[in-house]
C-alpha cells in the first residue's frame, strides 16, 4: 500500500514538474519592439572647415565612440575626428579625399547629414566624390579600421559641374604662345623650377587652330621635368566682363598618372591666394587626388595622364563668376620623387564670349567617367 502511495505520489509530482508551460503570446503584427541605438558620435569638438580647405588632422588618441556606421558594411575601431562644414548655397558636388604616408595606416572618410552615425550619407576609403543636395551643416568624420590611427590631410574641392562656355563667339583677349611668350612670369611654390617658352621636339605639330607650332610655353621644353618640381605659369592681368569670361585652353600633357600633374588656378588679389578652376570637361577620368608630394597641387585634382594621341586638346573655363575682376590665370604644376614624363605644353590662351548659350553640364555623365 505504502509502495502504491509513493508511486502515486510520483506521479503527480512529476506530472507537475513535467507539465509544459503555457505559450507565450504572439506579437502583434505591426508592432515591433523597439531597440535603443544610443547616438555616440561626439560632435562637441569639431573641426569647423570650408570649401577649398587643405588641413591636417591625427586620429591617434581620438575618441572611439562610433562601431559602425549606417552606410558602411564594416565596423571602425580607430579614433574620429569629426569636421564640420556649411554649405550656404545650393547643392554641391565636393571632391573629398584623405591622404596619409603610412602605409600600415587604414583611414576611411563618412559624410553624415547630421551629427548621427545612422544619418550617413556616403563613405570611401580615401576620396570620392559626393553630393550636399542642399544648404545645411554637414559632418565629416575621418576613422580608422581596426584601431588604425596615423596623421592625415583633408582636402575639400568644390567639383560642381561648371557651365561649358566654349566655342567662342569673339576674342577679347589672347595668349597665342606660338609667336611670344605672353609675358608671363614663375612662381614658385615649394619646388624645382620647370616653365620656359620657345621652340619644343616633344608637343604636337599642329595646335588647336589646325595651325604649324613654332613655339609654346611649357614644362622643360626638350626634356623630362625634374623630380620634386614645384613652380607655376602665371598670364595675366585679364579683365573678366560679360563679354570676356570665357576661357579657352589649348594644350598637350604626357605626366606621370596620379604623382605628377598641374592644373589651373585664378587669382583676384595679385598672386596671394589662387582658386582651382575646373573646366567643363572636368580633369582626368583616370586621375585621383594628386600625390601628397607634389608641391603647389598636393592632394589636388589636376592634369595628370599619359595623354595619346600626340595632340593639343582644348579645355574651356567659366570665368562669369569673376565679372569685374582683373585676374590673373596660374599654371601650376608639381611632381613627385621618381618617374618623370616630358610634361605640360601650352599652345594658347584666349578670352571671350561663348558662340551658343551657356548649358550645364550632365554631372551623371561626369561623374560616369569615374567609377
Amino acid at each position: 500500500m505504502r509502495t502504491v502511495i509513493c508511486i502515486l505520489v510520483a506521479v503527480v509530482l512529476c506530472g507537475s514538474t513535467w507539465a509544459k508551460p503555457p505559450a507565450r503570446p504572439e506579437k502583434a503584427e505591426g508592432h515591433a519592439i523597439p531597440v535603443a541605438t544610443p547616438r555616440n558620435l561626439d560632435c562637441s569638438s569639431a573641426i569647423p572647415v570650408t570649401i577649398g580647405d587643405f588641413v591636417t588632422g591625427d586620429n591617434t588618441g581620438a575618441p572611439n565612440n562610433v562601431i559602425e556606421y549606417s552606410c558602411a558594411a564594416w565596423s571602425e575601431s580607430g579614433g574620429e575626428v569629426v569636421f564640420e562644414l556649411t554649405i550656404d548655397e545650393g547643392a554641391r558636388t565636393l571632391g573629398i579625399s584623405i591622404g596619409f604616408n603610412d602605409n600600415i595606416c587604414d583611414l576611411d572618410l563618412f559624410i553624415l547629414n547630421s551629427c548621427d552615425e545612422d544619418d550617413c550619407l556616403d563613405h570611401s576609403d580615401d576620396w570620392s566624390f559626393f553630393y550636399f543636395p542642399g544648404p545645411g551643416t554637414y559632418y565629416i568624420v575621418v576613422d580608422g579600421w581596426q584601431g588604425d590611427e596615423c596623421p592625415f590631410t583633408l582636402t575639400i574641392v568644390d567639383e560642381t559641374p561648371p557651365d561649358d562656355c566654349c566655342p567662342l563667339l569673339s576674342v577679347c583677349q589672347e595668349f597665342d604662345f606660338n609667336v611670344s611668350d605672353g609675358g608671363f612670369s614663375v612662381l614658385n611654390c615649394g619646388g624645382a623650377s620647370v616653365w620656359q617658352w620657345g621652340p619644343s621636339t616633344l608637343d604636337p605639330t599642329v595646335d588647336c587652330q589646325d595651325e604649324g607650332v613654332t613655339n609654346v610655353l611649357g614644362t622643360v621644353l626638350n626634356g623630362v621635368t625634374p623630380n620634386y618640381a614645384g613652380e607655376a605659369a602665371v598670364i595675366g592681368p585679364v579683365s573678366i566682363t560679360s563679354e570676356c569670361s570665357c576661357m579657352e585652353l589649348c594644350h598637350y600633357y604626357n605626366i606621370e598618372d596620379s604623382y605628377d600633374g598641374g592644373n589651373v588656378k585664378v587669382s583676384t588679389d595679385g598672386g596671394s591666394s589662387w582658386d582651382l578652376l575646373v573646366s567643363a570637361s572636368f580633369y582626368d577620368a583616370q586621375d585621383e587626388f594628386l600625390s601628397l608630394d607634389a608641391a603647389c597641387i598636393r592632394g589636388e585634382l589636376a592634369y595628370s595622364y599619359d595623354y595619346n594621341p600626340l595632340e593639343f586638346r582644348t579645355d574651356c573655363f567659366d570665368l562669369s563668376s569673376y565679372a569685374g575682376e582683373d585676374v590673373l590665370v596660374g599654371f601650376f604644376f608639381g611632381s613627385d620623387a621618381s618617374d618623370a614624363e616630358p610634361g605640360w605644353y601650352i599652345g594658347s590662351v584666349r578670352f571671350g564670349r561663348s558662340s551658343t548659350p551657356v548649358e550645364h553640364s550632365s554631372w551623371g555623365a561626369i561623374k560616369a567617367l569615374y567609377r
